[in-house]
């Protein structure tokens, strides 16, 4: 399905809504939301729209993962350091003694 410039910021503008609601576990917002402009507003069949959804959320997963991944190499950064770094954040946090100072 396709639909014009105009149609996009309608389907951002309920996407952003869709995320921004608290749904049990935060699933859900966004793809009812993504269906219902969908469905109401560009007249595109249900099955289209719940197909749609899927690969549309898969997709921007996958992308942010990439990224992730990316700037993680670029810091330089392990999966081994990153678990030092949470040892030692870990071992920081906790107090030495029974008093405060």
């Amino acid at each position: 399905m396709t639909f014009d410039y105009l149609g996009s910021f309608l389907i951002m503008t309920l996407l952003v809504v869709g995320v921004a609601m608290p749904t049990p576990g935060q699933v859900g917002g966004f793809h009812a939301m993504y269906r219902i402009a969908v469905t109401t507003f560009l007249g595109g069949a249900e099955v289209t729209a719940g197909a749609a959804t899927l690969v549309l959320h898969a997709v921007s997963c996958v992308a942010v993962g990439l990224l992730g991944v990316a700037c993680r190499a670029g810091e330089g950064l392990s999966l081994g350091r990153m678990r030092e770094m949470a040892k030692d954040s870990d071992a920081m946090a906790q107090p030495t003694s029974g008093v405060l100072k």
